[in-house]
């Protein structure tokens, strides 16, 4: 027995229709992905310090990592304010040691170092001038600001829109212009 049927057309219609979920399906995709901004990511900046129990005219190298390229200054103050002991760049790796002379004039006492980064308080110890105990002699401080390096979702969400209308517009009109099955 032979088949009299004319071959099935492809419903054009149906085509469409799936093409058009498709599209919105992967513009609906990219608008959920989410990119990664430099808020998901927090660097905490560090310092050591060699001594915390210095004498007045003394020496101490203070260490750490921040930000790359920060400007890192150390300062120390007391009840008599504070003063700046020494100014350093981070590396391009955000490492950075600086040798600073506690002030022969100081007087014993308890005093903090700090360490600040691009004018950021990073790190700070309690130092004992012409005494004895201090504290550890490493701190770290607070997360540091990196750049943001992420981009705005808001692109994605209306190219997908744009995508979804397009193809709202596309089946609309193929409802149109075609012709009524018989």
């Amino acid at each position: 027995m032979t088949n009299n049927r004319a071959p099935k057309l492809i419903n054009s219609r149906h085509l469409l229709r799936k093409a058009v979920l498709s599209t919105a399906f992967v513009g609906l995709t990219l608008a959920v992905q989410s990119p990664v901004s430099a808020a998901d990511y927090q660097s905490t900046s560090s310092a050591t310090f060699s001594d915390t129990t210095p004498s007045a005219g003394d020496t101490v190298t203070v260490s750490g990592t921040t930000s790359p390229g920060a400007i890192v200054v150390i300062s120390i103050s007391g009840t008599g304010g504070a003063q700046t002991l020494g100014v350093t760049t981070a590396d391009a790796y955000g490492n950075y040691t600086i040798a600073v002379a506690i002030p022969a004039n100081l007087a014993s006492g308890i005093y903090v170092l700090g360490v600040t980064a691009d004018n950021q308080q990073i790190a700070s110890t309690s130092m004992t001038v012409g005494g004895t105990t201090a504290s550890t002699g490493t701190s770290s401080g607070s997360p540091s600001n990196l750049p943001f390096t992420g981009s705005s979702s808001l692109v994605l969400v209306a190219a997908a829109g744009a995508l979804v209308t397009a193809g709202g517009v596309a089946v609309g009109l193929s409802r149109r212009s075609a012709p009524n099955p018989v």
